[in-house]
């Protein structure tokens, strides 16, 4: 397990959100889930450069890079990788040491399956030829050459020698052709044949199964029924998660030619989503006044098993769709000015001369509410140099009762949830103007360095997301069309996921579909808005060179991002387990599983983590057979069965061999009493001293030369 810088993001202020206590850790629950919102501890300056911080929610974090699977999380032995099929996808996972003997063992098999299957040809191609008649020398040699059973390679250049010294005999080149290509082909295959044993066994950018026995998921009542201070590990935790996801997307959610190492951790490096500019999703009154002020990024239906790493059977996949649509508002006549003691009061003293900006729109359904949306202090307004996220939201499924406002009647939904995002820009300073609807800034600021800067037109600018919508999509067991819920609001991921409301689903599916539900509520937009592009831009004293004209497009991609990156991390933690990560939340996950959270537990993929192999058990076992098929064919059956000894393809075998023609060499010159003339091997009495043969060939009578030919076909010459 590796683990990441401190990872900041920048500091937000809630100012309609008055905490109390040590209460203020907990937002609000949703449903039986509590949501995090996660904030830096903010410090600000008064006149006589005493510090005050304001805590909104305090949380300790410990940025875990989650992406890479920990090395005794693999599961090792047999599995089937769905992707390549119920043959071809059976695989064992084993260690690279066992993956080298592996190969080697592979490499010996392969070897001997081609050398049997090449004497094989070879063997065959003597004996179709072994007919029996008359023929040139150019023919007697190829055959006593095939009989040496040669390598393909000696075949090659002792064959193309045959032909170069015989090119002037009739056909030469087509009686040549055809063993010369052959030698080539297998010279060749050779090489292909150590190839694909090699393909055997994959150890780069290969898939794994996640094995572990702290899989499980989280458990509804122990989260609903738990204290304040019991709650601080799942809130560290699901800030971890939190933030893991914020860094990874800002890694692996860009573009580059290469996939970096650090985001081959998931199946797929990131989830892509297509984006296209639209016009006000709320009444046109409440946007800015520029062509197309809304975006909108529809990921379509994003397939689980291909795309987050299930390896789920087609009956057993579920698909998930996200639409955001996030519209820059009109705001600067939606605000006023009120006295600090107003926002305040109770929370913490008022700065002298201290005024607060308030945006009117929606009703806060906070435990005060107040009249206002979002409030800036002019303090900080004035001397701050870092932006300021702040958000609040209204969920169309009232089952989640985590709605902290309630939107005016023109930008209410029936079937979305709503989130207002607004970004203080406080006194930053730019060098160049800008022209972004959100970070717009043309006033001239004198830094009193002879330089001028430029700061924003109004000191804060808001965004508001609407139909932001989710599809759940399961398939049949009986392989019918699957079923897609409607494209509506986040539902309540312990009641909306059931039996009852999906009743085709299988116990799997629902199982995925709650967990994807949890992470999409935990993580969501306001979650991810907190972090801005922009910060990262800021150089000494918090000055920004120049922001491009479609920043504002940046940041909430940056932020949808951010979203996806979160269900990639969150199905790797169900896979992994949360209480292998952080030990403290095991109190808060199930231990009395479903068969279908069971199930999911051995369904994630992921990358190698290093170490490991795959071993392809199809390409290992047809390697395996065919080259004992191939040797027992060539050693056994073909010999043994099919060309029984005493026939006369097999007797031109045997006295073609090296030994019966060394035999017919010496009786050609009288040397030697010889029997066994049927057998591979021909003796003499033991004992019996041969004479070297002669470098001079003696001519030999027509008629001695017609009895030994006789001989030849009788085999008992």
């Amino acid at each position: 397990m590796t683990t990441c810088g401190d990872f900041v993001g920048s500091c937000g202020r809630a100012p309609s959100l008055k905490p109390e206590g040590r209460d203020s850790l907990i937002n609000h629950y949703t449903g039986y889930s509590v949501k995090i919102r996660v904030a830096a501890v903010c410090e600000s300056y008064d006149g006589g450069g005493n510090r005050s911080r304001y805590f909104i929610i305090l949380n300790t974090l410990l940025c875990l890079v989650m992406s890479q699977l920990p090395a005794a999380l693999v599961h090792k032995g047999f599995w089937t990788n769905v992707d390549k099929g119920p043959v071809m996808g059976r695989t064992f996972t084993t260690d690279t040491q066992t993956g080298n003997i592996c190969i080697a063992l592979l490499a010996i098999l392969t070897t001997l399956g081609v050398h049997r299957l090449w004497s094989l040809i070879i063997f065959a191609s003597h004996q179709l030829r072994a007919a029996g008649k008359p023929a040139d020398a150019f023919f007697r040699q190829q055959q006593v050459l095939l009989r040496t059973l040669p390598t393909p390679s000696s075949l090659l250049t002792d064959w193309i020698k045959l032909w170069w010294v015989w090119r002037k005999a009739e056909n030469a080149v087509l009686r040549s052709i055809v063993f010369i290509l052959l030698g080539i082909v297998f010279s060749a295959g050779t090489i292909l044949a150590g190839t694909f044993t090699a393909l055997a066994v994959s150890t780069r950018d290969i898939q794994i199964l996640v094995d572990s026995r702290h899989c499980a998921p989280w458990s509804p009542d122990s989260i609903k029924d738990a204290t304040v201070d019991k709650m601080i590990p799942y809130i560290s935790y699901i800030g971890m998660t939190q933030q893991m996801s914020k860094a990874y997307a800002a890694q692996c959610y860009g573009n580059y030619d290469a996939v970096p190492e650090r985001c081959k951790g998931f199946v797929q490096p990131n989830i892509s989503f297509q984006q296209q500019r639209v016009e006000c999703p709320f009444a046109p009154a409440f946007c800015k006044n520029f062509s197309q002020p809304g975006i909108q990024l529809d990921s379509g239906v994003i397939d689980l098993h291909d795309e987050l790493g299930l390896n789920l059977l087609p009956a057993e996949r579920v698909s998930v769709r996200k639409r955001t649509t996030c519209a820059v508002l009109d705001v600067e006549n939606r605000t006023s000015t009120v006295d600090g003691d107003a926002i305040v009061a109770g929370v913490r003293k008022l700065k002298p001369n201290e005024e607060f900006i308030t945006l009117q729109l929606g009703q806060s359904l906070s435990e005060k509410p107040e009249n206002y949306t979002f409030a800036l202090s002019t303090f900080v307004k004035n001397f701050s140099a870092s932006y300021e996220v702040s958000t609040t939201d209204n969920y169309m499924t009232k089952s989640i009762a985590g709605s902290s406002f309630e939107p005016p009647p023109e930008m209410q939904s029936t079937d979305a949830d709503v989130v207002m995002i607004n970004i203080a820009k406080n006194a930053i300073p730019y060098r160049q103007e800008v022209d972004d609807p959100v970070f717009a800034a043309h006033v001239p600021h004198d830094d009193g360095q002879n330089e001028t800067l430029f700061i924003s037109d109004f000191p804060f600018s808001t965004l508001g997301c609407q139909i932001q919508k989710y599809q759940f999509c399961h398939a049949y067991a009986n392989g019918a069309e699957e079923f897609c819920s409607k494209l509506e609001g986040l539902p309540n991921w312990t009641k909306d996921f059931s039996a009852e409301s999906y009743p085709n689903a299988s116990s799997l599916q629902i199982a995925i579909m709650q967990d994807i539900g949890h992470a999409l509520l935990n993580t969501d937009i306001q979650i991810a808005s907190s972090t801005l592009k922009a910060s990262g831009l800021q150089e000494n004293f918090g000055i920004i060179t120049e922001l491009p004209d479609d920043q504002w497009i940046k940041e909430v991609v940056g932020w949808e991002s951010t979203l996806w990156a979160s269900l990639q991390v969150e199905l790797a933690e169900y896979a992994i387990g949360r209480a292998y990560r952080s030990p403290g939340v095991a109190a808060f996950v199930k231990t009395n599983l479903t068969s279908g959270e069971k199930a999911f537990c051995g369904k994630q993929k992921m990358g190698n983590p290093g170490g490991f192999v795959n071993i392809n058990v199809f390409a290992v076992f047809f390697i395996g057979v065919t080259s004992l098929l191939v040797t027992l064919l060539d050693l056994v059956f073909l010999r043994l069965i099919i060309m029984p000894r005493g026939s006369p393809q097999m007797s031109r075998w045997i006295q073609e061999g090296i030994f019966q023609l060394q035999r017919r060499a010496y009786e050609a010159h009288g040397e030697g009493t010889w029997f066994h003339l049927e057998k591979e091997v021909p003796m003499t009495d033991i004992g019996l001293k041969l004479e070297e043969l002669p470098l001079e060939s003696s001519p030999v009578k027509e008629s001695l030369g017609k009895e030994f030919s006789k001989g030849v076909e009788s085999g008992n010459a």
